[in-house]
């Protein structure tokens, strides 16, 4: 991609206001995005899953985005976000610099690290551990804080970004993607019972996985 693009998470959250929020300005290390193309259909997806969790539970600046998108994403109740009448994840995944070879893959970072099997930024699930590995030794030119606030008497959700640069940087143009996801969302996988702490065979067909990172809600475009 040709801009630098901070793809920020945000889980709704009851809290009040703070008047203190306000980023580091002292250089910080980097966080990990991963960008999971993800299906319900694809029976190898479970196996990725986990390998995401792993990650996340060793590291908190690891953060994952499940995209429910292609043709293994067909199904009712659709897991899809849309973004307009477009599909976000199809656009993600489709986008030139990914290069997508099958589900599941991802991109870390919306970086090329040179070791996707076609040449672009989308690699393979046993290749997440060590890219990750090396983002977060690296050092972040940014330093971005968010803050949610969700007002049940209107449900409205205010959300609150602000970013601090640490260093020079040879671009001219930053943006900032703020989106919702969600966990615990049961519905079905193929061959979920591989993933055994996400399965749970008691339930209603159609509602025995659990599905963590979903994206649900593009908000800036």
């Amino acid at each position: 991609m040709k801009k630098i693009t901070f793809t920020l998470v945000v889980v709704i959250l009851a809290t009040n206001l703070s008047a203190q929020l306000l980023s580091k300005s002292t250089s910080e290390k980097r966080n990990a995005l991963i960008e999971l193309n993800t299906g319900r259909r694809a029976s190898y997806d479970p196996s990725a899953h986990k390998i995401v969790d792993d990650i996340i539970a060793q590291n908190p600046r690891v953060v994952a985005l499940n995209l429910h998108c292609g043709p293994f994403a067909n199904r009712t109740p659709n897991y899809r976000s849309k973004i307009g009448t477009g599909d976000y994840g199809d656009s993600v995944y489709q986008h030139p610099d990914v290069k997508l070879f099958g589900w599941p893959a991802g991109s870390i970072n919306r970086r090329n690290h040179g070791n996707g099997q076609k040449g672009g930024t989308s690699i393979s699930r046993d290749k997440f551990d060590s890219t990750v590995a090396v983002i977060l030794n690296e050092n972040s030119p940014v330093n971005v804080s968010v803050y949610p606030y969700y007002d049940s008497t209107f449900r409205k959700l205010y959300i609150y970004v602000e970013a601090h640069f640490t260093a020079s940087q040879s671009i001219s143009t930053n943006t900032i993607n703020v989106g919702i996801v969600q966990n615990n969302v049961w519905g079905e996988q193929s061959n979920g019972g591989s993933y055994p702490a996400n399965y749970n065979s008691s339930r209603p067909t159609g509602f025995q996985y659990k599905h963590n990172h979903m994206m649900r809600q593009p908000i800036t475009g």
